[in-house]
Order: C-alpha cells, then structure tokens, then sequence
C-alpha cells in the first residue's frame, strides 16, 4: 500500500471523527429528528436516540482519532518538529493525480468528504508529522538519498501546469457575444457566472485551477492556446465538444526537475519510514509517553 493510499484513509477517519464529534455537542433532548408512519402506527426518533446510538457505533473510533491527532501535535511541538508548506503541497500533488485540474479535486475533496483545502492540509500536516516523529533518530546517509534520488528521477518532474479560467457556450454567435461584453470591461469572472455553460466551474467564475498543459485533461487546440496566450488575455472562441471555450491564463509554470536538496527531506523521511515498521506502534509508544488518562463515563467507551 503506498503512502497516498494510506494518508487518504486516515483522512476520511478524521472527517468521520470530526463529524461525529459535532454530532455529539448537539444538546441531547427529545426533539424529533424523523418521524415515520401516521396515526397510531407512528414511530417517532428523537434526537437522544440518534446521538446515542451514533456513540454507540462510532464513539471507539472518533475517540481514539481525536485523542491521537492532539498526541502528535502536542509531542511534535515537544520536540521541536514541524512541517514545512511545500512538503504538504508536494503531498497534494501526488493526491491530485487522476483529477483534470485543482477545481475538480477540491470539488469531489468537498462533496465527498466536506473538507475546506485548509482543513485538508491540516489533516496532511497531521500524517507528515506522524512521520516525522515515527522517523526520529533513524540513520539515513546522504549517500542513500542521493541514490535514491538518482533511480527515481522522474517522480519528482513537475509537469507544466498553467491557472486557467474558462467560459463555454454552445455556439460561435454566443462565443462572440461573450468576447464583446469582455472587450467592453466586463470581468472574465462575472461573464462566466452568467453564460458559461459549464456548471462545474460558472459558479466559480470559471476557475479550472492550476492545469497540467501535457495530462490529456484539456482539448489539445485549448491546452495549445493555455500554452501562449500572454497572460491576462482572453482568447480567441476555440471549438471543444459541445460548443466553444474562450480561456484566459493568470500564471504558467513550466515543467522542472525538484532539485534533490528541494525533495531531500521527503526522500530522508520514506527511506527512514522502511525502516520503523508499524507506525501504529509508533503512535502506541507516543501515547504511553505522553500519557492518556480517560475519565469516567468516557472510560468505557475504548475498553
């Protein structure tokens, strides 16, 4: 199982955790909360039953989940260890890959598990911590790391990418009616809300996010234009399925080699994680350092 695999499973529990938490800090009372059937045949759930019996099924896990993420964050300040922003944006990237651009990621990262980007990063920053601290005192030489770094160029090329705004409409004349109110100072953002025909990205002003311009994900005549088109400019209406796409460009990034000392760390923390073993054992040991006391009724919940 490889590392993304495992930080996705540990973030869908803590969205479990999270959720359940707030379920639990309800005011528990009598109220319904559904009511099925009529008349005398009616059966009634209160909001006491429903929050109980989501303890009762979840409160091992959501317990354990929260108690864990404040031992890592509490022994990680102990000892002086922290995570740097370009670590968790390298971890987002690898987590983007299979998705066309970042507005579809952060789209399905929301309906499916209601994460904000930020509450996702702190989540990331959570498991890279717990690597880290799992990872204290573990010998890796320079040499392994450069060796590594040598046999594995590619994974850490970043493909050209590119910030991508769009509008589609179904026809040329409709393509040209967009071009007119643009040149007349509408912003890009306001005409893509109202005619864009593309209801992933209209709501957003037709933001795509940041693009790779060589995955395949835009149409080869619009990942030509986004390749181009002096940024800030609007493009000329380019025939997609479906209709037309006008693009703009804010920013593009060409593809680069991440120099080693640039991935080093990231390099240094995977090679020492061969070595550890279970982390769960890890975060064993740190709880008996740190100590958990839970008090009485909680006491039962883990037992």
């Amino acid at each position: 199982m490889n590392r993304t695999t495992v930080l996705w499973g540990i973030i869908l529990i803590l969205v479990v955790a999270l959720g359940v938490s707030i379920w639990w800090g309800l005011n528990r009372s009598t109220k319904p909360v559904a009511v099925i059937g009529q008349g005398t045949d009616q059966v009634v759930i209160t909001e006491e039953e429903w929050i109980n019996q989501l303890k009762k099924q979840y409160g091992r896990q959501v317990l354990e989940d929260m108690i864990n993420r404040r031992v890592v964050f509490l022994q990680a300040q102990k000892a002086g260890i922290s995570v740097r922003p370009e670590d968790v944006e390298a971890e987002l990237r690898e987590m983007k890959a299979g998705y066309p651009n970042d507005a579809a990621f952060y789209e399905a990262i929301r309906q499916q598990l209601g994460l904000t980007p930020e509450e996702l990063r702190k989540d990331i920053e959570f498991y890279l911590l717990w690597e880290e601290l799992a990872t204290q005192g573990v010998k890796v030489s320079e040499e392994q790391m450069r060796a590594y770094y040598e046999q594995n160029k590619e994974r850490f090329v970043e493909p050209a990418r590119a910030h991508v705004f769009q509008i589609l409409v179904p026809t040329l004349e409709e393509a040209q009616q967009v071009l007119n109110e643009l040149d007349a100072g509408v912003p890009f953002e306001e005409v893509a809300k109202r005619r864009s025909t593309d209801k992933a990205t209209a709501g957003h002003g037709g933001d795509l996010g940041q693009v790779e311009l060589d995955a395949g994900y835009l149409p080869s005549n619009v990942a030509a234009a986004a390749k181009t088109l002096p940024l800030n400019q609007v493009s000329a209406p380019l025939p997609v399925e479906g209709g037309y796409a006008i693009i703009k460009v804010t920013e593009r990034t060409p593809a680069r080699q991440r120099p080693f000392e640039e991935v080093k760390n990231t390099i240094r923390r995977e090679l020492a994680l061969s070595q550890v073993g279970s982390l769960q054992a890890v975060l064993d040991r740190l709880k008996a350092q740190v100590g958990v006391k839970l008090e009485p009724p909680f006491d039962t919940v883990i037992n």
